[in-house]
Formats: C-alpha cells, sequence, structure tokens
C-alpha cells in the first residue's frame, strides 16, 4: 500500500528503502514487531480511505445545481434560494441602519438584501459583498446604491451556518489561494477531506470538470453548501463529494476565506475616529508608527488621558471616558481601512518619497505640511466655519491650531465623474476657511484610474492665467496645483492602491 501511495513522496525512496521495510517480515519476527504493526495501521488507515471513497451516502449539507458558472452571479441564485420577505419600498440608509446593527437580545441579520437591482451580502453588521447585474461588484455597487428602492430581504436558512456568508462573499474579492492546480487524479481526497476537518478550514473547494464549474464551501472544516453548474448530470453530486469526485478526472483549487468588509462599513463604524500624532523627534530617523485604536469626540478630548501624548508611537488614542467594546477586535477592524491604511503610509513614507525625488518644493502645501498633522480624523463631516453645511471625506489631518492641512477621500475606481465630484467638494471646503489659509492638499485613492480620469486631471492641474497668474505659476513651479485665484488653490495628488502600500501618479 505504502508504494502504490499517488503522492510519491509518500512512497519508498528507493527499492533499498522498501527492502528494509519488508525484511523483518520475511525473518520469520513476531507480528507484533513494530514494523509489522506500523505497516498494518498503515494498510488500515488505508482501507478506511477507500470506504471513504466509496461511500455513496447522501451529503448532510445543502446542494445546488443548475447554477451559473459566473461566481458573480452563482452568489446572486443563492441567495435567491433563501427565504425572502418583500419589505416594498424603503430609503436605503434606513434599511442599512436597520440590517447592520447589532442587538443586545438577538444576532445581528444573517443573508442578503436585494436593493433595486443590486444584491448586497450582510452578516455580522457589516457589509461583505455586493453585486449588479451588469458584472460589477463590492465598493463599486455600494457607491451607486439609490436613496430609495424597492427591498426584498433574504436570510440565511438554519440549516446553512451564518459564517457561510464571508465564503460566498470571498468569490467576489481578489483570490486567497491555498493550493492550486489540484488533479483528482493524483490527490488523496479523503485525506484531504480530513485535513480540512483537521485544521477547521474556512474557504472554498473550486471544481472543473470541462467547462462546469463547481464549489463546495465549508465551514470550520466541514462542507456547508455545494453547487454545480450544467454539466454535471450524470453524476452523483447530492452525495458527499469525496464519494464520486475521486472517480473523476477534475481539476481543483482550494481557496481561502477573504474577510473584506466593504468601505461603505468602514465608514459607518468608524465614522469620526481621530488620531493624536506625534510629531517626529528626527526626520532623518522616524519612529516606527505604532497604531492604536481611538474613538473621536466631537471636540477631539481626551478626558482620560489629558496631559499624555508622548507615546511610543506617532498615533495616539483620542479615546472618550465611555468608548465600549472589544479594542483588541475594534482595532484589527481599523487597520484594514483604506483610509487609516493610507494615513499610516502617508506619514511615514510620503516626506521621503518627494525629497528623494527633489520634488517637496513643488508639492509644497502637500509633501511640506505632511510633518506638521498632529491630528487626523476618518470618515469625517468637516463642518463649515461660516454655516450649518459640512463636507464628508474620509481623512481630514489638522495642525496644532486645528487648521486643516489635508483632505483624502477613497472612489472604487476612479472615473471622470468621480475626479470632477471631488475637486468640486474640496473647492468649496477650501473656499470656506480661505481666510485662514486650510486645505493645502488633498489625496483622491482608488484601486484603479481610467485613462479618461487622467487626462481629465491633467487639464485640471495644468498651468493656466494671464498677468499676474501666469507670472505666479512661472515662479512657483507647483504640480498637481488647481489654482482658485492669485496665491488661492492646492496640491491634488492622485494615489493608486498597491496591495498593502500606495503609488502616487506623478505625471511631471
Amino acid at each position: 500500500m505504502t508504494a502504490l501511495r499517488r503522492d510519491r513522496t509518500e512512497r519508498f525512496a528507493s527499492a533499498a528503502q522498501m527492502a528494509d521495510v519488508l525484511r523483518p517480515l520475511l525473518s520469520g519476527e513476531s507480528p507484533d514487531s513494530s514494523v509489522t504493526r506500523a505497516l498494518l495501521a498503515q494498510a488500515e488507515a488505508d482501507a478506511e480511505a477507500a470506504e471513504t471513497i466509496r461511500d455513496s451516502s447522501p451529503a448532510k449539507y445543502p446542494t445546488l445545481t443548475g447554477m451559473p458558472r459566473c461566481s458573480r452571479m452563482s452568489i446572486v441564485r443563492i441567495v435567491e434560494s433563501w427565504p425572502s420577505r418583500n419589505l416594498g419600498t424603503v430609503q436605503t440608509s434606513i434599511l442599512l441602519a436597520r440590517l447592520l446593527e447589532r442587538p443586545l437580545h438577538a444576532p445581528p441579520f444573517a443573508g442578503g438584501a436585494f436593493i433595486g437591482g443590486y444584491c448586497v451580502l450582510i452578516f455580522g453588521g457589516f457589509i461583505l459583498g455586493a453585486v449588479d447585474f451588469s458584472g460589477r461588484s463590492h465598493d463599486e455597487v455600494c457607491e451607486q446604491l439609490p436613496e430609495e428602492a424597492s427591498v426584498v430581504i433574504h436570510t440565511i436558512p438554519p440549516d446553512m451556518p451564518c459564517s457561510l456568508i464571508p465564503m460566498m462573499a470571498s468569490l467576489l474579492h481578489e483570490p486567497k489561494y491555498r493550493l492550486n492546480d489540484l488533479d483528482t487524479s493524483l490527490v488523496n481526497l479523503p485525506a484531504l477531506s480530513r485535513k480540512l476537518s483537521t485544521e477547521h478550514f474556512d474557504g472554498i473547494l473550486t471544481l472543473e470538470r470541462g467547462e462546469a464549474t463547481g464549489a463546495i464551501f465549508f465551514d470550520q472544516g466541514q462542507p456547508a453548501l455545494s453547487m454545480f453548474s450544467d454539466g454535471w448530470e450524470e453524476l452523483p453530486v447530492e452525495n458527499t463529494w469525496e464519494s464520486w469526485a475521486s472517480r473523476e478526472s477534475l481539476k481543483g483549487t482550494l481557496l481561502e476565506k477573504v474577510w473584506k468588509p466593504a468601505h461603505l462599513s468602514y465608514r459607518r463604524e468608524l465614522r469620526d475616529y481621530g488620531f493624536w500624532v506625534a510629531a517626529p523627534q528626527d526626520e532623518t530617523k522616524r519612529d516606527k508608527l505604532k497604531q492604536v485604536f481611538i474613538r473621536k469626540t466631537s471636540n477631539l478630548t481626551d478626558e482620560s488621558t489629558s496631559g499624555e501624548r508622548k507615546s511610543s508611537g506617532r498615533l495616539t488614542p483620542v479615546r472618550r471616558p465611555d468608548d465600549s467594546g472589544d479594542l483588541n477586535a475594534l482595532a484589527s477592524f481599523y487597520k484594514s481601512d483604506p483610509a487609516y491604511r493610507f494615513l499610516t503610509w502617508a506619514l511615514d513614507e510620503l516626506p521621503a518619497y518627494f525629497q528623494e525625488r527633489g520634488r517637496t518644493s513643488s508639492w509644497k502645501y502637500l509633501a511640506g505640511w505632511i510633518p506638521l498633522i498632529r491630528r487626523a480624523v476618518l470618515h469625517h463631516n468637516l463642518p463649515r466655519p461660516d454655516g450649518n453645511k459640512s463636507d464628508f471625506f474620509d481623512l481630514v489631518t489638522y495642525d496644532s491650531s486645528d487648521k486643516v492641512l489635508h483632505i483624502g477621500h477613497r472612489v472604487p475606481r476612479g472615473t471622470r465623474e468621480a475626479l470632477a465630484e471631488f475637486v468640486g467638494r474640496v473647492v468649496e471646503a477650501k473656499r470656506a476657511r480661505t481666510k485662514t489659509g486650510d486645505v493645502g492638499g488633498a489625496f483622491l485613492l482608488a484601486p484603479t484610474f481610467d485613462e479618461s480620469m487622467i487626462e481629465a486631471y491633467q487639464e485640471q492641474t495644468r498651468p493656466q492665467g494671464t498677468g499676474l497668474l501666469a507670472v505666479e505659476e512661472k515662479l512657483t513651479k507647483y504640480e498637481g496645483f488647481i489654482r482658485m485665484g492669485p496665491r488661492r488653490g492646492f496640491h491634488l495628488l492622485l494615489v493608486v492602491e498597491k496591495g498593502d502600500s500606495y503609488e502616487p501618479i506623478l505625471l511631471v
């Protein structure tokens, strides 16, 4: 049985090694010898694996057939199969507030909601995925949710674990591979099944049979749901997957669960969370950033840590006395927020980025003002000094005198329309603070930027004007500058998200 193992590494390395194992049996040693017991144990294990392959009992988890081969559309079909409730036409903000709350007396909502033509996955008070019928997903869909729409909610049925929803949402994100290019003619599937169970694996095993596709979702190492497209009709897919998959020539991929809340969830959960930012001790040797969870009050006072702003890191908590909740869990959450991750990257990397390229003076009010930051607020409604209006941004930085230094915002995709909308809001925010000279720089973040947006950005930041304005443009040599009049304007930097890092777009 050892010599017949499918995995080459599990077979004997040489005939001599095999002879060493067989020799005690030929020498007439007692059957109770250690080698014999080991061989018998291996034979029993192989027999057990063979029995598992032959086991054709019905699966205890739900199986869906005739599913779309597109993973986005298959998610929609799964949600549609769950018990539904038509709410009629409701306001989206009120609906989300209800579905995302975490009541003390009951578990939070777990399921999907069809909001107009959009399907949104909700679990544990977070939006974990969203898809529409045009192929867009996640943040792009959340940005397009209508203010009011016809709504149907689908609650996950009791025979499925609620934690299945994050696994479904994983199909909407960049895959995280555990094992790739699995060939079922070589892979011992029962052994793989036992391994997944032992590891309490959370994720998905995808299967391909020609053009046909399938997937088995695992929750804590146990199958929780399987789904198959057309092309599996002659196979008993309603039985345990190990019983039939071992007999077929299939290609498989093992994907780990990807936990990636929609940016809308960060905006809801971390609205007005702020940080004290310590001054760099030495600009040539910065302290390593140590992020500490904090919550911002309306005036950013901190009764519990007053007079204790010096810390071992650049970012220090601004915590109000009545803060509650698991700070470790919240810290894990906010550290994945794109706005927060950009803040820590900008504090640590951006000044040196411009300095190394000799362009700090060309980005004077953006790069030059970063060392002046003393506090920053995430997902903030920035109030205007002379009225009741406010402007919402994903990031706002201040100096020690509460002067607004930078404004940042994230969009799911950089388009010409997104640029125009952001620039308009920054201009209004700066005009409201013209007397104090606030807002020297603005950041627009996105995973991708359309070519049309780059062209629009070039048009917006191209030197213009006549007379004194033209002279000023020539003398300052500012880059990425949107001028609002004589000696007025702000730098606008486009930043591409690159995994855990960022890449500024410098066109000159």
